[in-house]
């Protein structure tokens, strides 16, 4: 479970931006790629905004990841 933004350190952070990511990464190629969803859209959308929100709380993090611009297919 993430901690509240306000709890967390940068380095916190950090590891919470790298899991998001990895995991919007997995879900965008099963959805886009494979055509074979294993979540809702209402749950894929609520990574994306857990994302853009820590992105916000620790704007070095948008730095690390274009993941946060990107949209689904190529």
């Amino acid at each position: 479970m993430m901690k509240t933004l306000f709890d967390m350190t940068p380095e916190q952070a950090k590891k919470e931006h790298t899991k998001l990511s990895l995991k919007i990464s997995y879900h965008d190629q099963k959805y886009h790629g494979e055509d074979d969803p294993e979540i809702s859209d209402a749950a894929y959308d609520d990574l994306r905004r857990q994302l853009e929100k820590l992105e916000k709380e620790f704007p070095f993090l948008g730095d690390e990841s274009a993941l946060g611009d990107k949209v689904g297919a190529a």
